[in-house]
């Protein structure tokens, strides 16, 4: 039971006694009891560190007092400032702390005393060095933990290395001891003759001690230098990566974690035509080929020499003024085909990348295959060019190509409508610190799968309600392996459970995933899915006044998906992004959004603040992903916002709502999850006109009939007076959310035995 008035109340008492007694009394528990009944008042002071089922408890005279308590993740108790002794033992649940407080004579207030949890992060720069200082030693920081699993570096904050993009951390000091031969090959392996591991640690000679497997994989290049111009390996060898953990994403906790550094080189600059923006560059696309070098094209003259190497021969023909300002950009000669005698077009076609064209890709006035030039599978846009910043991406300057994963710089501000309009691209690789990105960049990509994003800047969703998604994702992923129940909707999910009771009479795990009824469900069932195995329950309760998003009507990405992911992107990489449309489109304003937002810090944790953003004295949501502060029942059973919801089987076509809702619930049944439907809880006084009883009948009716999940509960009973509801007409109070519960948990006993 959460803390009430009463309980406050009681608080300001004490505390007043205390004041009062004056030097009458020396110890502070020593405080002025009611003589007739000779019992006593305990009271724990409210603490962020941890929550108890009471807070008050009393016992005869010289009796024992036990407190139920709950630590705060990173947090544990051990002791209190009360005089005469007190234990701490484990409870029955492994996030139960039990205190007793022996012998107690006089009413008293006890405050406990609890210890913050650190961990230390040693990360190595693996071939950069110190951005701040001229150094390659490790660098070591130590962070409290907050959350569950730990928030890495971002990518602006430790180290650089000219030419190379950091794209992530591996927890591998060698990248081939993580090789998997069950994943497709998502980046280019990176070759080289010597590793660019940095020295052994003494502390950890082997530096495997802290190696793990975090969940919410992604792709993994390579961290070794890369090839030399004498290396004989072929360009297009491939390994297979695992684990790589994207700038200021998450990985699971432990007293010391060793990161080493991910870079990946940037491709050649003379693969890239440009033109000057202010202090930087705007790149317009790749050096132009034969078929767009013909004569008379004036965009042949942005293409210069931009490695100095010397110009063919057939490049210096006489008289031939345009092919002077065409430059081999690798110094390989041209192949005898591209100089055939007469021929002055391939005259100013050159190798970019190193091997000589196919006569294919010379084909006159073929302009497509001119698109789909050599450039290599894994395309790294330099964070400079000529010395200069690349700002931009134009439009349209890489429609077409021919490439696999796409890694764009930080620093980069602006990507332009359909520069990579119907790419090969398969996976993308960005920062947030992008200030725009066209919605339509990446049109008709059809291969496009996987979005990975690295923070470089600091989260500005800190404590706010989004935040809590990806701490329930930390529980989800922990639990991963076993047995559970996940609770999913909006926010009537995140006010309208207890799950601590669910899990005591269900026997299993229980993670609350509910959030943001308005976000679109569907990204984030994308997410959920992954940790979710046979035999696991999700019970979805979709909230009505917010049926377009939470019946998956729409396959849009949302803005608030990405603020939802912001403390760990990692999760953002676990969308399948052809299940998705709009992912640009909200991206950009998620980023034009944060961009005027305060900074904060990836040590805050929604816990520590209330629904509203004010600073809270004992936590606002639990382990489970409930929020657990005090609710009291409403004054009125008048609605709140005077909305009437329409509960009837007009408000939900088939085609538009039940059919996308069976399908988003088939990716959950495929893999052998039950998936049972429950109605949110609503005040019965915020209905439309037309939601009489006997429409509300025809609703659960058609739902039972036409939904491909089991309906476990009656439409009557998820209507509420408005006296359970607080501060909207679909949160619950306190006691609400017991009322709810226990007739959820009998639905979900009935669908069982059923």
């Amino acid at each position: 039971m959460e803390i009430n008035m009463n309980i406050k109340c009681t608080i300001a008492y004490l505390i007043a006694a205390l004041a009062l007694s004056g030097c009458g009394l020396v110890e502070k528990e020593y405080v002025t009891e009611t003589p007739e009944d000779h019992r006593v008042r305990v009271v724990l002071e409210e603490d962020n560190s941890f929550y108890a089922d009471e807070y008050v408890a009393e016992t005869e005279r010289g009796g024992d007092v036990i407190f139920v308590l709950h630590e705060v993740c990173g947090r544990t108790i051990e002791g209190t400032d009360y005089r005469g002794n007190a234990r701490i033992t484990e409870g029955q649940d492994a996030n139960e702390t039990l205190l007793t407080l022996e012998h107690v004579r006089y009413s008293t207030v006890v405050s406990v005393q609890a210890k913050q949890e650190v961990c230390e992060l040693v990360y190595h720069a693996n071939g950069g060095q110190a951005i701040e200082e001229n150094t390659t030693d490790p660098i070591r920081i130590t962070v409290p933990r907050t959350h569950l699993r730990v928030n890495t570096a971002r990518a602006d904050e430790l180290f650089e290395r000219p030419g190379y993009t950091l794209v992530g951390w591996s927890l591998m000091p060698n990248p081939q001891e993580i090789v998997s031969s069950e994943e497709p090959v998502d980046l280019q392996e990176i070759i080289s003759s010597e590793s660019s591991v940095d020295v052994q640690d003494p502390a950890d000679p082997e530096g495997l001690a802290n190696a793990q497997d975090p969940s919410g994989s992604e792709s993994l290049v390579d961290a070794r230098e890369p090839a030399s111009s004498e290396s004989s390996v072929d360009p297009d060898t491939r390994t297979d990566f695992k684990d790589l953990i994207s700038p200021g994403s998450r990985i699971d906790f432990k007293e010391r974690i060793d990161l080493y550094a991910v870079w990946i080189p940037w491709s050649d600059a003379a693969l890239f035509s440009y033109e000057e923006s202010g202090d930087g560059v705007i790149i317009t696309g790749t050096a132009e080929t034969e078929a767009a070098e013909t004569a008379g094209n004036p965009g042949t003259d942005h293409t210069w020499n931009f490695t100095g190497a010397a110009e063919t021969e057939a490049a210096e023909t006489a008289g031939n003024s345009e092919p002077d300002r065409v430059r081999n950009h690798t110094g390989t000669a041209e192949t005898e085909a591209a100089e055939t005698a007469g021929n002055s077009e391939p005259d100013r076609v050159r190798n970019h990348t190193g091997t000589a064209e196919t006569e294919a890709a010379e084909t006159a006035g073929n302009s497509g295959t001119d698109r789909a030039r050599n450039l290599p599978e894994t395309l790294v846009i330099p964070a400079t060019l000529a010395g200069r910043r690349v700002y931009g991406i134009a439009e349209g300057a890489f429609a077409g190509t021919n490439i696999s994963t796409l890694v764009l710089p930080t620093g980069l501000r602006t990507v332009g409508n359909g520069a990579f309009r119907g790419a090969t691209v398969r996976e993308v690789y960005l920062f947030d610190d992008l200030e725009t990105i066209s919605g339509h960049a990446f049109d008709e990509c059809a291969e496009l799968k996987t979005l990975h994003i690295g923070a470089a800047r600091a989260p500005v969703y800190s404590g706010n309600y989004f935040d809590t998604f990806a701490d329930k994702c930390d529980r989800l992923s922990l639990l991963a392996p076993d047995p559970k129940i996940v609770l999913f909707s909006g926010s009537s999910t995140r006010f309208g459970y207890d799950s601590r009771m669910i899990e005591e009479a269900m026997g299993k795990s229980v993670v609350n995933m509910g959030v943001f009824a308005y976000a679109n469900a569907l990204p984030q069932l994308l997410i959920i899915r992954e940790s979710m195995r046979a035999g696991d329950v999700l019970l979805v309760s979709p909230e009505f006044d917010a049926a377009q998003s939470q019946f998956c009507v729409s396959r849009q990405m949302e803005p608030q998906i990405y603020a939802m992911c912001e403390s760990d992107y990692g999760l953002v990489a676990r969308i399948d992004f052809a299940e998705v449309t709009n992912a640009f489109g909200a991206l950009d304003t998620f980023l034009k959004t944060r961009k005027g937002m305060t900074a904060g810090s990836y040590d805050l944790t929604a816990a520590d603040f209330d629904e509203d953003g004010n600073p809270v004295t004992t936590p606002s949501y639990n382990e489970f992903g409930d929020y657990i502060l005090y609710r009291p029942n409403a004054e009125t059973e008048e609605p709140v916002y005077g909305l009437g919801v329409d509960y009837t089987p007009a408000a939900l076509p088939k085609a538009q709502f039940i059919d996308p809702f069976n399908a988003a619930m088939e990716m959950f049944l495929e893999r052998g999850v039950s998936v049972l439907f429950t109605y949110s809880p609503r005040n019965v006084l915020a209905v439309s006109e037309a939601s009489t009883e006997e429409a509300r009948a025809e609703l659960h009716e058609y739902l039972t009939r036409n939904l491909a999940v089991p309906v476990i509960s009656g439409i009557e009973e998820s209507l509420y007076t408005g006296t359970y509801m607080y501060g909207t007409d679909n949160h619950l109070s306190t006691e609400g959310v017991r009322i709810r519960t226990e007739r959820v948990i009998e639905d979900l006993r009935r669908s069982r035995a059923d």
